[in-house]
């Protein structure tokens, strides 16, 4: 291997980062490249995944005698600089990464098979980071500025990404994305043992009786992974032609039916106008669309009464929600959240917790559990049906624990009641 194809082949491993002189050539290379694609070849500027073949004849050409700049700033033009070999991986070890998180300009650490180690790449300099997170943040049609110095983002692929940048970040531009390389089928969960047959038997009969599924959790615990899976059942209930329709904050969903209607909501725009919220984008779209089944990617706030009127009338839906435990979930978190909305806060909590004990039916919490040492894996831990108490204040909900976390894996500990939960009768 000669002195050029050593320098290159270093450089896409990670195994050399560029000195301040470097990274001056590589800006004079970019602005070389540019000028003579804009001259040659606009298209390739509009549309560069397409032209990448191009863009590297371009910088060899430029390039003159520092090949070892070319990667870089073919990276640079591509739209994402390092973190193009995570977002767009054609090495295997690449592909198992589900989060990248920017510490700052030198600092990029990956999680790969739920181990968090450091990257073997760097940005140039805090410019060089600042202008990659611009680019990612304005394909969505959003901006970031002192003046809205935190955004959330999606890649082409649906990888979340959110960015802050001074003031709230005083250190430096840092940037988490959360990528879903691939869909993850039920039979894909089983076979990782992230539930067992049991429980996916339990969550499909669930499911085919129109009941409410919610999904919990903390952060990175498997959530949206499982509920795209479930997604799934809803096919074999209800025929691949049934109406899915899904209410989203960022494009996280990957639906495994065919029939799909999907809704983004809209932050406003740089006049500070525009924006459509994900709670007012439920309220007025829910119940105009027909839906057979209704999937909310992740309840925070206001939405959540919305979903739950839909629920509380008969339209069987799921959704995700950050909590402690199941049993955390039907008493406390879900209610809570119907509270953030004026109807919720005008009705009381009483009137929350009737309407959580009339929607909810099931909660799947989901966890990080360490499966070997420093090792950790996504499993289901708790699977706790909804029932109903009668109370001087009314209903409220009583969850109750079906499938529980023991020995390392999960095992049922009650019988279902559910499945005679009565519904209102007219």
């Amino acid at each position: 291997m000669n002195n050029e194809e050593s320098l290159i082949q270093k450089l896409l491993s990670g195994q050399e980062f560029f000195s301040e002189q470097d990274a001056g050539a590589v800006e004079i290379l970019r602005l070389k490249v540019l000028e003579r694609v804009r001259r040659e070849n606009p298209a390739a500027l509009r549309n560069p995944r397409a032209h990448e073949g191009y863009l590297r004849t371009v910088a060899h050409l430029e390039a003159e005698t520092r090949v070892d700049l070319i990667e870089s700033v073919v990276q640079d033009i591509l739209g994402y600089g390092p973190l193009q070999r995570y977002i767009f991986p054609e090495r295997d070890e690449d592909r198992d990464v589900t989060e990248v998180m920017v510490t700052d300009h030198s600092q990029v650490y990956v999680e790969r098979r739920g181990v968090l180690e450091e990257a073997p790449v760097r940005f140039r300099n805090e410019e060089h980071l600042r202008t990659i997170a611009q680019k990612i943040v304005m394909t969505c049609g959003r901006r970031i500025d002192e003046s809205c110095p935190e955004q959330d983002a999606h890649l082409p692929d649906g990888s979340r990404v959110h960015v802050v940048i001074p003031p709230l970040s005083p250190l430096g531009t840092t940037m988490t994305i959360r990528r879903f390389p691939e869909p993850l089928t039920m039979r894909d969960l089983l076979e990782s043992n992230t539930l067992t047959e049991e429980v996916a038997s339990f969550l499909r009969e669930a499911i085919g009786r129109k009941l409410n599924v919610v999904i919990t959790g903390g952060m990175g615990s498997g959530k949206t992974t499982l509920l795209n899976a479930l997604t799934s059942f809803i096919s074999e209930a209800y025929g691949p032609t049934a109406s899915l329709v899904c209410f989203e904050d960022a494009l996280e969903l990957q639906p495994q039916h065919r029939n799909v209607r999907r809704f983004l909501s809209r932050p406003p725009g740089l006049d500070g106008r525009g924006g459509i919220e994900l709670a007012d984008m439920v309220k007025k779209m829910l119940l105009r669309l027909r839906p057979d089944f209704i999937i909310l990617g992740e309840s925070r706030g206001r939405e959540a009464y919305y979903v739950a009127s839909a629920m509380f009338v008969g339209h069987p839906a799921m959704t995700t929600f950050h909590a402690d435990s199941a049993v955390d979930a039907a008493l406390y978190r879900f209610p809570t959240m119907l509270m953030m909305s004026d109807e919720g806060k005008s009705e009381g909590r009483a009137a929350c917790l009737e309407k959580t004990a009339m929607a909810l039916d099931v909660v799947v919490h989901c966890a990080k559990v360490e499966v070997e040492p420093r090792r950790f894996a996504r499993r289901v831990v708790q699977v706790a049906e909804v029932l109903r108490q009668e109370t001087p204040d009314g209903l409220k909900p009583a969850p109750r624990v079906v499938f529980a976390y023991k020995g390392g894996r999960i095992e049922q500990v009650a019988e279902p009641k559910v499945f005679s939960k009565k519904r209102r009768e007219w």
